[in-house]
């Protein structure tokens, strides 16, 4: 909401709180809420008491969140149930360490409430829409598409909302200042050198597009040439080239003077790329070379893998330090979600799995520095993350493959590998395709809830082969 619009609407529900309509109190409480998942948790391990204070009161606030949608009768849409809906999405998401299919429940009714009330259609359609409420609505439907594609690819399924079913544009590089309810028409887009408040919005938007076009092609469960999957490499690049100045990638030494949103949006973009190109790319990582010695048609596509995949854990490290206390991305650590961490996760795996099997493209070292750094990150998570104690237990057995002796506290075995071995370990999920791709391929990495156990399982029992 333009902050403006905001705060007059916050005013004259204390004058007259009957006369607002209660979905806009959830919205408030929804508001709360995030505040409350965004605030500086106590440290001190004398402070448990606070902590699970913090806890109760994130709790009461998403219960009066669902007890306002029901009461206002969240199914047949009206004014600030979307934007309700979308910060509780929002905060249920946050409060998730790892991936909980009951969020891509919610997700989809979020989408189905945006496409009810039309937000998948430019506001320039309905002459009725003012300005102020089409601009708001072409940011939360931005908002809508980035839920849609991240949780879905998280999930290992494809997304909800087609391209050609939407025509909604692109919101303007604008302040919230510019306009409000007054407003008869929009003034121009500002520069987009200028940073706004829109901005961060337009450059997800412009990844989540070339984002949501990879996985369209990867869902889908015809086969397609390869041709085919580099112009869409080059669809994601061109998105990439198309973020504004301010959001461009900049080293972390050279962003002290930035301010944190800005940083993080950085590292949120590069981390989009980086997704894209994995999820594009990592099929092709097993491809056998051409028997005839010619040159391998698939270099390029393991390279931009490898490459995405190192360049994923350079991301999570650099959050690692940044979000620590006093850290430059410290007040804004709330923001690495179990979307991002499920990234980090795929990009272990594939630098695990080609070390394992040698396949490191003359990057060894690289690879086992990157594993080791990010080894550290994944231990310390271990006690609140199920995900993250399977990635240090495969990223601690491949290094000790490589000559590192164990020494973190972690078991190379565990229930999983029992379960392979008692044939209880399933893989793919059965909506996740990884070889619609017209040449012969060896079993790709999957876009699946599956994928981290059925690769760590197999990592362990290979190893524990080798190693007697």
């Amino acid at each position: 909401m333009a902050q403006a619009f905001c705060e007059r609407q916050y005013e004259a529900f204390w004058a007259d709180p009957s006369s607002v309509p209660i979905t806009w109190v959830g919205l408030l409480f929804s508001m709360i809420g995030l505040a409350v998942l965004a605030a500086e948790p106590p440290d001190s391990i004398q402070c448990q008491d606070k902590i699970k204070q913090q806890s109760l009161q994130l709790d009461l606030y998403r219960e009066k969140i669902v007890q306002c949608l029901v009461a206002g009768e969240y199914t047949r849409s009206g004014p600030y149930v979307l934007e309700t809906v979308i910060n509780y999405v929002y905060i249920e998401f946050g409060i998730r360490a790892d991936a909980d299919k009951d969020t891509w429940f919610l997700l989809a009714l979020e989408v189905n409430l945006a496409m009810r009330m039309g937000y998948h259609r430019d506001p320039s359609h309905f002459p009725g829409i003012s300005p102020l409420q089409g601009e708001m609505r072409r940011r939360l439907w931005a908002t809508v598409l980035m839920s849609d594609v991240l949780i879905s690819s998280q999930m290992g399924l494809p997304r909800m909302i087609a391209e050609n079913r939407c025509d909604t544009a692109e919101p303007r590089n604008l302040n919230d200042t510019d306009f409000d309810e007054e407003t008869v028409e929009l003034c121009p887009s500002r520069p987009e050198t200028e940073h706004t408040a829109a901005l961060g919005i337009i450059a997800r938007r412009r990844m989540l597009m070339a984002l949501g076009t990879i996985l369209d092609l990867t869902a889908a469960v015809k086969p397609c040439s390869y041709a085919e999957v580099m112009r869409v490499d080059g669809i994601l690049h061109d998105a990439f080239a198309s973020i504004p100045p301010p959001l461009k990638t900049k080293p972390i030494a050279a962003s002290v003077m930035d301010s944190p949103h800005i940083i993080m949006s950085r590292l949120f973009i590069s981390h989009m790329f980086y997704k894209g190109q994995i999820i594009l790319h990592r099929r092709f990582l097993y491809q056998k070379p051409p028997a005839d010695g010619n040159d391998d048609p698939f270099t390029y596509s393991r390279t931009a893998c490898l490459d995405a995949s190192l360049g994923t854990l350079d991301i999570q490290h650099i959050l690692d330090e940044e979000t620590c206390p006093e850290g430059l991305l410290h007040t804004l650590r709330w923001r690495v979600s179990s979307i991002m961490n499920h990234q980090f996760l795929t990009a272990t795996v594939i630098l695990c799995s080609l070390l394992h099997q040698g396949k490191t493209l003359n990057r060894e070292e690289e690879i086992i520095t990157a594993l080791r750094r990010s080894r550290a990150i994944w231990v310390r998570k271990c006690s609140g993350s199920i995900e993250a104690k399977k990635a240090a237990e495969t990223v601690n057995i491949v290094l000790a493959r490589a000559g590192e002796g164990h020494g973190w506290g972690i078991s190379p075995r565990s229930h999983n590998a029992n379960a392979l071995m008692d044939g209880r370990v399933t893989g793919t999920h059965p909506n996740s395709n990884t070889d619609n791709h017209d040449t012969s391929a060896e079993p790709a990495i999957p876009d699946s809830m599956g994928l981290y156990e059925c690769m760590s399982v197999f990592i362990r029992l290979s190893i524990m082969r080798t190693l007697g």
